[in-house]
Formats: structure tokens, sequence, C-alpha cells
């Protein structure tokens, strides 16, 4: 009489199913299609695809690229590069300047003779609400983009207002490179035409209203650039804004000014507190939205608003946290702290950028799993669920378990004593 044949047999089968379920809720939770059969009596086999969801993937690249980001704006806090190349002007009534210089040591002297002027052509004054004279007539208009020819009426409107903007929209729409609109000033109208480039106006209408006559002469902007003390340049422009290698230069008057690396702490430190702040608050929307993905997103929502530090603190300098754990500035009260201690408002946005940049760099090293284990265990109940449509009496470890709540520990029992009674037979 041999029973521990038969108790092998049935242990045999109670690891292969065990592995079985554990190799399909392993399967399932990856995110692939799982089938759960039984292809004999005591054993169940899974089939399934070992790849992650679409939705798992996409969440995944996008947790790493906002982190990243986070990251990089908060160390520009704290070894701020780019900063040191960005361009000032010296003189703001000659110049005003905006960008970054190629190299920090770059500098310009800009001398400015004139600066671009548009040709003003404009009616005499006429009673904004005053009785409607019978004022229409021809209009010719030549600019270099060509002749244009206007016929002006009248006729239906109420006041000389009116009668005005209609013209002026009339001239504007011709595309023909002016502007036309309406000047009112202590209750008289004009009708105002300008241009960057030379352009005549003449007919009846014209000739009636001093529409013929320019009011200003258009001019060029006339300056020359030299770089670093050695390269001097003249220019002209019909704008007023123009591109110096790279920078955008805006000319406001005649004079000298040099244009180098900004001396201003308050505005190169208020640019990248702006980038911090508008990189936290997107960060911290994206984990928002996602928060259910798995225990790894809750943990690094906690560590990003523990690593601001005192509200009193950050008070001090403007800064702020709303309701929901986002950053705001008061630029105003962030001005008057910088004028007071420069070096105390920098110490403590230097203290909030290394805690984020911190935990940031925190959040990459979490790993896949406790990003998206909130999916995953979604996935698995799914498993289970397969196994249980089974059928009871096919999945071994809980029939087993049916007899003692010990189970595999039951079984091995059993084959021990098996074992004694073959030899004691």
């Amino acid at each position: 009489m041999y029973i521990n044949s038969s108790l092998s047999a049935l242990t045999h089968t109670l690891l292969s199913g065990s592995a079985a379920v554990r190799g399909a809720k392993a399967q399932l939770a990856l995110g692939g299609t799982a089938t759960i059969s039984a292809a004999s009596a005591n054993a169940v086999y899974p089939t399934a695809t070992r790849t992650l969801s679409a939705d798992a993937t996409a969440f995944m690249a996008d947790y790493r690229t906002n982190l990243h980001q986070l990251k990089s704006a908060a160390e520009s806090v704290l070894k701020p590069t780019a900063a040191q190349t960005q361009a000032g002007s010296s003189n703001a009534a000659v110049a005003e300047v905006t960008g970054h210089l190629q190299q920090p040591r770059d500098s310009y002297i800009l001398e400015v003779s004139q600066i671009a002027l548009d040709q003003i052509n404009r009616t005499e004054a006429l009673p904004a609400d005053g009785a409607l004279p019978t004022l229409g007539g021809t209009l010719e208009l030549q600019t270099e983009a060509g002749r244009y020819n206007l016929s002006l009426s009248a006729g239906g409107f109420s006041s000389n207002r009116e009668m005005l903007w209609a013209y002026a929209d009339k001239i504007t729409a011709l595309g023909a490179g002016v502007t036309a609109s309406v000047i009112e000033r202590e209750g008289m109208a004009h009708l105002e035409v300008s241009g960057q480039g030379a352009f005549s106006l003449s007919g009846s209408f014209a000739r009636r209203t001093g529409l013929d006559t320019a009011s200003q002469l258009g001019q060029e902007a006339i300056f020359a650039l030299t770089k670093n003390g050695t390269e001097r340049d003249s220019f002209t422009s019909s704008s007023n804004t123009v591109e110096v290698d790279g920078l955008t230069v805006q000319l406001t008057g005649p004079g000298s000014a040099t244009l180098a690396a900004e001396k201003n702490p308050t505005r190169q430190t208020a640019e990248r507190l702006d980038r911090l702040i508008s990189r936290f608050n997107d960060t911290l929307s994206f984990l928002s939205k996602n928060e259910d993905k798995g225990i790894g997103v809750l943990r690094q929502t906690r560590r990003m608003l523990s690593s601001l530090g005192s509200e009193r603190t950050l008070a001090q300098i403007g800064l702020s946290v709303g309701g929901d754990g986002s950053l705001s500035i008061d630029s105003h009260r962030f001005s008057e702290a910088m004028s007071r201690d420069a070096g105390f408002v920098t110490g403590i946005l230097n203290r909030v950028a290394e805690g984020i940049s911190r935990d940031a760099a925190a959040g990459l090293s979490e790993s896949a799993y406790n990003l998206i284990n909130g999916t995953l265990d979604k996935t698995q109940n799914k498993a289970d669920a397969a196994l249980r449509q089974t059928g009871y009496d096919l999945d071994t470890v809980r029939f087993m378990s049916t007899y003692n709540r010990n189970g595999v520990y039951n079984a091995m029992n059993m084959m021990v004593v098996g074992a004694l009674m073959n030899i004691s037979a």
C-alpha cells in the first residue's frame, strides 16, 4: 500500500498551481490581457502580454519630464549661469534691451544720432459731435506699395466722429503700408494717417481738410555700435526696434548707452524665481491629476509641499502658498525685500530651491512600480476575479486551504505521514 504516491502527485499539482497563480497575477499586473483556462482538473495556465498599458507608459514619460524641468528650474536659482548673460542698458532714455549676450563679457557702446519717426498727415480739427458738414470727395494715396484711390462720401453719418472713423477704416483696409485713426482732444477730432515709409495724399478731400500736408516728416533711425571696444559699425533703420547679435534693442532717444550684462540683481532673481514658481505649480497640478496612479505619486506630492518651509518666512519676501499648495509671488513686496537686504532674500530662495531640487531628484528615483501600483492593483483584482471564474475546485491552493488554513504546510505534513505508513507497511 503506497499512500505517498498519490499525495506526491497532489503536492506537485499544488506547487504548479501556486506558480501559475503567481504568474497570472504578475502578467495581468503588467497591463496585458490574460485568459485563464483549465487544461486538466488539477492545473491552471495563464496567457498574457508582458507590456505596460499605453496610459501607464505615457504617464511615466510625463512624470519624468515634469520633474526634470522642475529640477532644472530650481538649479537655475542656485546656479544662475544664464543670468550672467542677461543684457541691460545703462541709459533707458537712449535704449532698452532684452535678451542674452553671446558671452558674459560682451558689451556694446550704442550711439543714437536720431530715432525713427513715422510720417504723419492730419486733417484740420472738426467738432467731434458737431453738425455734420458736407465733407467728402476723392482721396489718392501714394506709398512704396503703390497708388490707391478712394471716393469718400459723408452721406448717412450722424456726426463728424462717425464720418472720420469710417474714412479711417477705409484707408487702413487698403493695406498700403499706412494706418489711419481718429484723434480726439478737447471735443475736437482729427483724421490722422501715419506710416514708417514716405507717402503722399492728394485729391479733393485731402486738399479741403489739410490732409495733403505732412504734420510730421518721417525719418530713419541712425545709430552706431562699438562691440567690445574694437568693432564700430553705423546703421540706419526705419524702425526703432532693432536686433543686435540676438538682442532686441528698442531705441528711445538720441544719446549714448552701454549694453552689457545686467547689473540689477532684483530683475535677475525675479526672472529665475518666476520660472521656478511656474514649473513648481505645473508639476504639482500634474501630480494632483494623477494621484490615483500610485503611492509614489502621493509621496512626491508630500515631498514638494514639505520642502517650501515656513509660510511666515516665505511671506517676508512676497512668496505665498495657496490652499492647493501652489506658489505665487507679490512682485512689489519681493522688490522691497530685495532693496532692503538682497542677501537675506537670496538665502531664503536658495533654501527653497535646494529643497525643491532635492525632492525632484528623490521623485526621479521612485521605482516604476510605486508610481503606477495603483493601476496595477486594479489589474491584479481582475486577475483574482478571473481565477475565481475558473471554479473553486480547480484552484489547488484554495482547495488545500479548505481543510487547514496552513494550506501548503499541511500538505507537506500529509506527505511525511504517508511515507511513515509506507515504511510501517
